[in-house]
């Protein structure tokens, strides 16, 4: 098979995907308080713990992960994908971060977790602002730098390019 042909199988492939995605999502979802924008809630299956699952690519993976994997980004091996804005079901790209188990666990929104909505949205000030680096608050924080940057990310309106509903 061409390089070319993978590539059109490939495509449509994602295309596929992301239609049958698109189908299980409601857009009506509560307004989440740190980023001012609408949730997008999962109406397709869950597990045991009530957690988005989607078939992608012949394995179930969480729905969070599938808009990245769908949107054509590669989460290495113990990467995690967690919601900014404490809703499970949401699957709003902007609504999430890649991150690691521990960033997963400090924005725990259940019990105790290190980062509220006001840590949140001090990140998206402060780093945003250019008073602290991405690695100067990650270190205080106790979080990878990744998540800093996408908490911030978030904060600024973030939008996939070649994506534009998984973006907004």
């Amino acid at each position: 098979m061409s390089t070319r042909t993978a590539e059109a199988e490939h495509a449509a492939t994602r295309e596929s995907d992301m239609v049958r995605f698109e189908a299980k999502v409601d857009e009506t979802g509560p307004t989440a308080p740190l980023l001012d924008t609408r949730c997008w809630l999962w109406r397709g299956a869950t597990d045991a713990r009530g957690y988005p699952k989607f078939w992608l690519r012949g394995n179930s993976v969480t729905a969070q992960r599938a808009v990245y994997v769908i949107a054509g980004v590669d989460l290495a091996p113990g990467q995690q994908v967690v919601n900014l804005c404490c809703n499970r079901l949401c699957v709003r790209r902007s609504h999430l971060a890649v991150g690691t188990l521990s960033d997963a666990h400090a924005l725990r929104c259940r019990g105790r977790h290190r980062l509220g909505a006001g840590e949140l949205r001090l990140i998206q000030m402060v780093v945003g602002g250019g008073e602290y680096s991405a690695e100067q608050v990650a270190e205080a924080l106790g979080v990878s730098r990744g998540l800093v940057k996408e908490i911030v990310r978030a904060g600024s309106g973030f939008r996939t390019p070649h994506l534009p509903r998984f973006g907004a």
